[in-house]
């Protein structure tokens, strides 16, 4: 994950969407345990920044999706984060919302929605 983290902006976008469509087709427990054991990887792993690209680019991916799926995928996002150590979720949620407030109004408005902001 890091790795993807890394590379360049289409070519994480390129990257994270095969992953996204991979773990969107895994049973429901997968799903959760896939996406708990990558934020987990980013959390204990990754630079500031390597976080904040690769939460822009989730994002960017997420808002494209249809709202019931990109419902579910917050909320199983929600589910892995909340398993996590605090010290974890404290970090995510300071990063995730910093990378939230520098993206496009087109890929804020419907994670917005989604989220009831």
């Amino acid at each position: 994950m890091i790795a993807i983290a890394r590379l360049a902006d289409e070519a994480r976008a390129e990257q994270m969407g095969q992953l996204f469509q991979t773990l969107l087709g895994l049973p429901p427990e997968q799903q959760r345990e896939q996406m708990q054991a990558l934020i987990g990887q980013m959390a204990e792993q990754a630079t500031d920044a390597e976080y904040l690209a690769l939460c822009r680019t989730n994002m960017t991916l997420a808002a494209q999706l249809p709202e019931p799926v990109l419902q579910g995928f917050l909320d199983l996002r929600r589910q892995a984060v909340a398993a996590l150590p605090a010290a974890w979720q404290e970090r995510d949620q300071r990063l995730l919302m910093e990378a939230f407030r520098t993206l496009p109004e087109s890929v804020q408005a419907p994670i917005g929605r989604v989220m009831g902001l």
